[in-house]
């Protein structure tokens, strides 16, 4: 081992431990890349199904299934709205608690 390595050994005495946090980093990365991967094969899959249709035949289904993916959407982004809003709320009174708290303390 070259005298290099000692030095930075000695600067740097934990990263054995830390190695095996890196690599599980990199494992959950590669975990999702997979789950990712396998998504765009399922929409890769449903196109080649979808581009066998006749030209009329998919236009008429795009536009039926558009607009039940609109009202889903639609209700996703309101139930969102609604978690955030009252994520806010919660948070706002955890901190007048604490204020509440803090002041009290403090006399």
């Amino acid at each position: 081992m070259s005298r290099e390595i000692e030095g930075m050994e000695k600067t740097y005495p934990s990263v054995e431990l830390v190695y095996p946090i890196a690599v599980a980093s990199y494992d959950a990365a590669l975990r999702r890349l997979d789950t990712i991967d396998g998504r765009l094969q399922t929409v890769l899959a449903f196109i080649v199904h979808w581009l066998r249709q006749e030209t009329w035949d998919f236009q008429k289904n795009f536009i039926a299934y558009a607009g039940d993916a609109f009202e889903a959407n639609l209700s996703l982004v309101d139930r969102k709205w609604r978690s955030t809003v009252t994520l806010i709320l919660i948070f706002c009174a955890q901190t007048v608690a604490l204020l509440v708290w803090v002041a009290a303390r403090r006399f």
